[in-house]
């Protein structure tokens, strides 16, 4: 297991096959992993009904029966996929550790490819990883209004001594944070990334600051309240550029193309993010963003036209949370508030001083 953790912390490049069904990796798995299922999602159902009525055996054999006809495109799947490690780090795995696993590694060998089980399987490894939320760190919180550029400033730090939540969520944890044709991440991959990242413990991270749903995520408890606890770094910005800075990643970041239907697809994206926070913003407010919206999109190319509902949005919505979240925390200590560049000087030069070389 040792081994194996050390790969998934130190080699970007490890893979290894997960031989559970599509719909249990979907649910959760390890990065790097790639989803070759022994059993798919309409066999492993029929594995485990004939398991409840007529037991084990019944079920290994139905298993082979159904298994066996698929087992030479089946292997070459596995054999391309740990083609691309060296001959001492080949891994397989399934839920626990069990008979999936094993029967793909004794097939494997047979073909003369060494592969080693992850001990204990998927469930054992996140189990452990969950465990380093146990953990307490030594973190820096960045933090300011809406649009300050807190995201690009945790980017520029050194990457072992960052925890980008985002990142691993998928999402930039607002209301109009989820990214355009792309599907946030799930919660235990959320999680398994994360514990991976704590896992060879830092002297220093550097965090956004974030409230405890970071899209449909789960900031784990542990951890949030260490964030909340933590000090602070505070980004200011003057409001003409943190408009710019939202028109650039909401807006222009987020098309592929700017065809008509890229363009119309971003805006009924918008629009319905908007009507999440249609309440919190009042009939008559929501009403009037929207329609600025609107009239924005029917003149994409005019950035003015955009620049009129994000401002709106920074002043009556965001600056509003920011003001409401540093009041809830307002015992956090601040250790230093200044522009962009001035908080990037002095993050670089706080975590220089406390990095473990």
């Amino acid at each position: 297991m040792t081994n194996f953790i050390n790969e998934l912390i130190h080699n970007p490049d490890f893979t290894f096959v997960d031989v559970r069904s599509e719909d249990e990796f979907t649910l959760g798995h390890l990065p790097g992993a790639v989803n070759i299922p022994i059993l798919i999602n309409e066999h492993r159902k029929l594995v485990g009904t004939c398991f409840k009525d007529k037991g084990q055996a019944a079920a290994i054999s139905l298993g082979h029966e159904l298994v066996d006809p698929l087992k030479e495109t089946y292997l070459k799947k596995c054999i391309k996929a740990l083609s691309t490690n060296s001959e001492n780090n080949k891994y397989i795995h399934c839920w626990r550790g069990g008979l999936r696993s094993k029967m793909s590694q004794q097939w494997i060998q047979e073909l003369g490819v060494q592969v080693s089980l992850v001990e204990g399987g998927y469930k054992f490894i996140r189990n452990h990883l969950l465990k380093t939320f146990e953990e307490r760190y030594n973190l820096v919180v960045i933090s300011g209004h809406t649009g300050t550029g807190k995201s690009l400033l945790l980017k520029k730090m050194c990457f072992k001594n960052i925890i980008d939540l985002e990142g691993y969520a998928k999402h930039r944890g607002s209301a109009f944070g989820n990214y355009h044709k792309s599907r946030q991440s799930s919660q235990q991959y959320f999680e398994n990334q994360l514990a991976l990242k704590l896992f060879k413990k830092q002297s220093v991270y550097a965090i956004e600051h974030e409230s405890r749903f970071v899209g449909k995520s789960i900031v784990p408890t542990q951890l949030l309240e260490q964030i909340n606890k933590s000090p602070q770094v505070v980004v200011t910005s003057l409001m003409e550029d943190r408009v710019q800075n939202i028109y650039q990643e909401y807006i222009l970041n987020e098309l592929i193309c700017n065809n008509v239907e890229e363009i119309d697809s971003l805006k009924e994206k918008m629009i319905t993010s908007l009507g999440m926070i249609s309440k919190k913003l009042g009939g008559l407010l929501h009403k009037e963003i929207k329609k600025d919206m609107e009239l924005s999109f029917l003149d994409f190319h005019n950035e003015n036209k955009h620049f009129v509902w994000i401002e709106k949005l920074l002043i009556f919505y965001y600056d509003k949370l920011y003001s409401y979240s540093q009041k809830r925390h307002k015992k956090q200590v601040c250790i230093f508030k200044g522009n962009f560049i001035e908080c990037e000087e002095f993050l670089q030069d706080y975590i220089d001083r406390r990095r473990t070389f």
